[in-house]
């Protein structure tokens, strides 16, 4: 059986389930994929026209096809990623208590965002 082109095996990945928690963030697409041999944090930077992307996949080529499918599913279906300027722009107004709450939520979903504050273990 020949082997899946590059092109067929991106597509795999495209708008998928399988690509999940799309971001966008400034200029550079995020998100997670489940992939192959685990689930990698793929980004693609797109000021930089795909010249700034990283993968945590073990692919020996670069870009990977996880990279090249967050660049092609943002292409074809950029409303699928949640833009966090819209975001910033909902909660600039809020009160220091009520950001305090979200923080706390958010450290509660995901407790491993405490690196942000500087906080490795615990």
């Amino acid at each position: 059986m020949p082997s899946r082109t590059l092109k067929e095996r991106v597509a795999e990945y495209v708008d998928s389930g399988l690509m999940i928690h799309r971001m966008k963030i400034d200029k550079v697409l995020i998100c997670r994929i489940e992939g192959n041999f685990g689930t990698y944090h793929t980004t693609f930077d797109l000021s930089k026209d795909g010249k700034k992307t990283d993968c945590t996949c073990p692919a020996e080529y670069w870009p990977c096809k996880h990279s090249l499918a967050l660049a092609e599913t943002y292409e074809i279906v950029p409303g699928t990623f949640i833009d966090t300027d819209d975001i910033l722009k909902e909660i600039q107004h809020k009160k220091k208590s009520e950001l305090l709450e979200i923080i706390k939520k958010m450290i509660q979903c995901a407790p491993e965002s405490l690196a942000v504050l500087g906080i490795r273990e615990w």
